[in-house]
């Protein structure tokens, strides 16, 4: 059976998937479905880059705390400072949650028994007092900000 969209050219794909880019940018480039360009870097034994964000997040998150929106912004300002482009929305929303902790002196941790509370409804990831040399948001705010701005 042959294939019923587009033919998608594999150095291309890889090359679309090296800049990091998601499968959605990479079908709208491409002019091609969302389950095309999956079903094409399943079919070329391709995959995505994926980023390290250990140095941004360096705790392993238990599962019902990875939808949490601590983890997230800290994800997205980590994408950020690598370089990657996300929604302006994402971006926005992201600094904007950073700046607020910083300019309150708040730093965030994890721990995998913190109960919910309302800075996180999930529980795990919480509020400390923000150290001039070790500011993990600070840091990643910075990072980010610079990426951005160029």
């Amino acid at each position: 059976m042959a294939p019923r969209g587009p033919s998608i050219d594999r150095d291309r794909l890889l090359e679309l998937l090296r800049d990091g880019r998601s499968y959605s940018q990479i079908a709208e480039e491409l002019g091609a479905s969302y389950s095309g360009v999956a079903h094409a870097v399943k079919r070329m034994g391709l995959s995505r880059t994926q980023l390290d964000h250990s140095d941004a997040i360096p705790w392993t998150v238990k599962e019902e705390h990875k939808r949490a929106a601590p983890l997230q912004y800290m994800r997205e300002l980590s994408q950020m400072a690598k370089g990657k482009m996300i929604s302006a929305h994402r971006q926005a929303t992201a600094i904007r949650w950073a700046r607020a902790l910083v300019e309150e002196g708040w730093d965030v941790s994890y721990d995998p028994n913190e109960p919910p509370s309302d800075f996180c409804p999930q529980g795990g990831f919480h509020l400390i007092p923000a150290t001039e040399r070790v500011s993990r948001v600070a840091g990643l705010l910075q990072a980010a900000s610079q990426k951005v701005s160029q």
